[in-house]
C-alpha cells in the first residue's frame, strides 16, 4: 500500500486495514514545516512534540519510507 503525503496521521490507519507492505511518501515532516518553517508554536511545545511523534510514527509504521534528497534524508 501507497501513503502518499501528507499522511502521517493516516499510516496508523494504513497499518490497521492491511497486512501488506506500506510504503510511505514522506515528501516533508509536520515537525519541520509548522515548527521549524513556519515557527507556529515554540519548539519545546506540546504541539511540537505532537508533531514530531506523528512524523516519527509514520516512518517507524511502514516498511519504506521514499525521500526526495539528501537534505531530507538527513
Amino acid at each position: 500500500m501507497l501513503v502518499g503525503f501528507p499522511g502521517q496521521t493516516i499510516v496508523p490507519f494504513a497499518r490497521f486495514i492491511t497486512t501488506k507492505k506500506i510504503i510511505f511518501d514522506a515528501f516533508s515532516s509536520h515537525y519541520g514545516g509548522y515548527i521549524e518553517d513556519r515557527g507556529y508554536h515554540s519548539k519545546h511545545s506540546l504541539m511540537a512534540l505532537n508533531y514530531w511523534l506523528w512524523d516519527w510514527l509514520a516512518v517507524i509504521m511502514v516498511d519504506k519510507v521514499l525521500l526526495d534528497t539528501n537534505e531530507h534524508i538527513n
